[in-house]
């Protein structure tokens, strides 16, 4: 394994946490088109900043783990260009050290989203009659969190499938 390799690895890997990072902030767009949704026409002009306001991080983050993804290994080519000493770093091969970095991630990710759940759990206890009273935006907030559980569970247990799953799509 080089250090170009590393590179390319680290590179899939913040991609997919830029795509995690784009799941979060559906929520913030969520919540600008509700609150966009009672301005006044005569207001357009403050709406339209704030949609935008709300999409460009999303936009951005989708496009960088694109990049991320997509030419990991360019990028890392780059990063390397001028270290003389690409050697091999160690015996451990880059599907495992894939596998470790992806499950490593689930990992964080889940530590992440376990506060979040037990606070919405926390508060939907204490509401009673839960189902008639949860408003639209806690709903977001729930599918977010199943969302990144979701993801972080599939990135622990199924590192391996997705090593293979990227292997391929990048040649």
């Amino acid at each position: 394994m080089t250090k170009k390799d590393i590179l390319a690895v680290a590179n899939k890997i913040l991609g997919i946490y830029l795509v995690i990072r784009a799941i979060e902030s559906l929520e913030t767009i969520a919540l600008a088109v509700k609150s966009v949704k009672r301005l006044l026409p005569s207001e357009w002009t403050r709406a339209i900043w704030v949609l935008s306001a709300s999409i460009v991080p999303f936009l951005l983050y989708i496009g960088l783990s694109f990049c991320l993804i997509k030419w990991a290994n360019p990028i890392a080519a780059k990063l390397c260009a001028r270290d003389l000493t690409n050697g091999e770093i160690s015996g451990i091969g880059k599907d495992a050290l894939q596998e470790i970095a992806f499950s490593t991630v689930g990992v964080f990710i889940i530590a992440n989203a376990l506060p979040l759940l037990t606070q919405i759990i926390t508060q939907l206890s204490y509401q009673g009659e839960w189902k008639q009273r949860i408003a639209p935006g806690m709903w977001v907030i729930i599918a977010g969190v199943a969302i990144q559980l979701a993801i972080g569970i599939y990135l622990f247990f199924g590192s391996r499938r997705l090593v293979g799953l990227l292997k391929k799509s990048t040649g």
